[in-house]
Parts: structure tokens; sequence; C-alpha cells
């Protein structure tokens, strides 16, 4: 029968061997809890997925920015021609049912014109021009176009000298984005329950996902106009806003089992 060793260096090392047993069996524990935390944070078993949404919407918003140039060899009359007539423009728009804080001065610039003489050297005032601008916003379009084109046909027989364009936008386009973020999502789970399946393997969660979206952004319509005599302007155009594409797509990575 054994003896146990109770002298001092017996018992030393009955205590590193206790110690050991005990840092081993934690180590153990320690080790499989890091793996499972390791594997609940990022799985070794994953796949990665696309998924795109589209929605083709009509602009509901429409801009239009109109310009008064007036010149003359008076600086006052100048200015005084250029507010009259844009008061008169600014009337007209109001009555096609545009409310006051959808026109918006853009610009008001005043300043002289001259001519090069050759013989002096030097530049020989010939007089001022003024020039006024205002955007008007014309909402509702994607209901009717009706206002938009009576307004930009009607602007320069009213008062002003050149129209720079028409702008077509969406005014809220978060609300269509959501729902092509909604369909971008559905797609991309869609394809990755169709690759699990195809590959026996299930999709147990999502891990990761990004997304990238773009909207086509506002319709150009670069048709600059300048006005004659009375009764000389050509009649506007009917101009339709069409449809604009707002895109997202995603990126979405999946645990499998």
């Amino acid at each position: 029968m054994a003896t146990q060793d109770y002298s001092v260096k017996g018992v030393f090392w009955y205590l590193v061997n206790g110690v050991l047993v005990v840092t081993t069996v934690f180590g153990l524990i320690g080790i499989g809890t890091m793996v499972r935390y390791s594997n609940a944070i990022a799985p070794t078993r994953t796949i990665q997925v696309s998924g795109e949404g589209k929605l083709d919407t009509r602009p509901d918003i429409a801009t239009i920015t109109a310009s008064v140039i007036t010149r003359g060899a008076d600086a006052a009359k100048v200015q005084q021609d250029g507010t009259t007539k844009m008061n008169s423009v600014i009337a007209f728009v109001k009555a096609q049912g545009v409310k006051e804080q959808d026109i918006q001065t853009t610009s008001y610039n005043v300043y002289p014109t001259n001519r090069w003489d050759p013989k002096s050297g030097e530049q020989i005032l010939t007089g001022y021009e003024a020039s006024q601008s205002i955007t008007i916003k014309v909402r509702g379009i994607d209901k009717s176009t009706d206002k938009v084109n009576a307004i930009a046909g009607g602007i320069v027989p009213a008062g002003a000298n050149q129209v720079s364009g028409v702008q077509y936008m969406i005014e809220n386009p978060e609300v269509q984005r959501a729902a092509a973020r909604a369909q971008a999502f559905d797609n991309a789970a869609m394809k990755a329950r169709e690759m699990a399946k195809q590959n026996g393997v299930r999709i147990a969660r999502v891990i990761t996902f990004s997304e990238s979206n773009s909207y086509g952004g506002p319709i150009y319509y670069d048709r600059a106009m300048v006005a004659g005599k009375a009764g000389e302007v050509a009649p506007m155009p009917t101009i339709e806003p069409g449809t604009e594409e707002v895109r997202v797509s995603v990126s979405v990575t999946y645990e499998i089992r």
C-alpha cells in the first residue's frame, strides 16, 4: 500500500498538478465558448447574394426658369421696365394656380454695357442691362401636365423674354426608394433560398447586408426661347414628363446550415 508524501516537496507537486488540471479544464471550456462565439459572430458557412428592386415613377413636380432682360441708356428706366414686366409674369403665374411660396427670385442683376473704342483704347459706356430670373415650381403634374404646359407657353407673352428650360423631378423619392428596397431584399431572399435548396443546405439567418441606390434625377428639357415682337412667339409644345426609374441594389450575407 502506497504511502502519502506529506513533505513540503510533495505538497508542492500536488498543488502544481491540481492547478494544471483546473487550467486544462477551464481552458477547454474557454476554447469551446470562443468557437461557439466566433461562429455566432462570423459563421464559417455563409453565402452572399445580391438583389435588385426597380420602380418606375412619374415625376410630380416641374420647375420652369423664366427671365426678363431689359436694356437702355438710363439705368433707372431699365430697372423699372424690367420690374414691370417681371411683375406681369408673376401675376400670370399666380393666375394659373401657383402659390406664392412656389415662385422664387433666383437672380437680379444690373450692370453697364460698354463697347471698345479702338481709337482711344478705352471702354465707352453704351447703356445698362438689367436681368431678373424666377424659378416656378408647378406641383401635381403626375396627375395632369396641363398647368405646366400652359405656364411654359404663357410666360413669354406675359412679359418674359427668356425661358431657360423645364425640369421634372420627384419631390420625395424616398417613398419610392423604400418600395424598391423592399423588392430588392425580397429578391435577395428568394435567390438565397433557391441556392440553398439546390445545394442541400438551409438558410439560418442574415449576417450582414448593405445597400446602394440610384435615382435618375431630374429630367431637363433644355429649350431656350427668346421672345420677339408681340404675336411672334411660337406656342410652347406639349412636354411629357415620362417616368423615372428608382433603383435599389442590396447585398446580403446569409448563414447556412
